[in-house]
């Protein structure tokens, strides 16, 4: 098991709050934090204005400022670039079946399409 970097860690808690938990004891699951260091953690986020905090009657409210927002979409932009791996499908390539007395066997042309966030992919059997 590895351990989070303190990037990771205020990483988690934006995400947590931007899903919609906005309660310390709800963050604190959701980012897997106890409640000490999610409380020092919480204080450098809004020390650094990347969450506000709202004191109302007996509950306090944490929520994302613009810069937060900001931060977690640049953080999410280059997890996409590094983690998500994108596809390569040939346009066209060969599909063979079986193989009996040492000759191949092939189905006849039939084609196949459909489209992705990538572009519009067209697969021809021959």
């Amino acid at each position: 098991m590895t351990r989070r970097s303190q990037m990771e860690l205020y990483i988690d808690i934006l995400k947590a709050v931007a899903d919609g938990r906005q309660k310390p004891t709800h963050i604190m699951y959701r980012a897997n934090l106890s409640w000490t260091r999610l409380k020092r953690h919480l204080d450098f986020l809004v020390s650094q204005d990347l969450l506000i905090r709202t004191d109302s009657d007996e509950t306090v409210i944490f929520s994302m400022t613009p810069k937060g927002k900001e931060v977690l979409g640049y953080y999410r932009k280059i997890e996409g670039e590094l983690y998500n791996k994108k596809r390569f499908f040939p346009l066209r390539f060969m599909f063979t079946i079986g193989r009996i007395d040492n000759t191949f066997h092939s189905f006849k042309e039939s084609k196949i399409s459909f489209s992705s966030s990538v572009g519009r992919f067209i697969f021809s059997f021959i």
